[in-house]
């Protein structure tokens, strides 16, 4: 499991190039043998991330957030850390 983010002012700019976002996502998984990647895009200003799930098995990723996965996003209002915000539910999901 590979947990990457980057920091944005605009979730949409972002999302504008998903499907190059998916493309190195997926070359990265095939090349560093991955079988799931989280990419956390966080907006700073109002300090939410959307994360996009590529890989398996992400229905560990909605049991660790309770919630569903919506084309392989989910919205996550106030998660800003990695360490302190996505790990430790990961962890506790698998």
């Amino acid at each position: 499991v590979r947990v990457d983010q980057v920091n944005t002012v605009d979730l949409d700019e972002v999302f504008a190039r998903e499907a190059a976002l998916r493309a190195a996502i997926e070359k990265q998984n095939a090349e560093e043998a991955y079988d799931l990647f989280l990419l956390m895009v966080t907006n700073i200003l109002d300090s939410n991330t959307r994360l996009l799930v590529v890989g398996e098995p992400k229905d560990v990723v909605e049991k660790a957030f309770d919630k569903k996965l919506e084309d392989d996003k989910m919205d996550l209002p106030g998660v800003v850390s990695r360490k302190k915000q996505v790990v430790p539910p990961l962890e506790a999901a698998f």
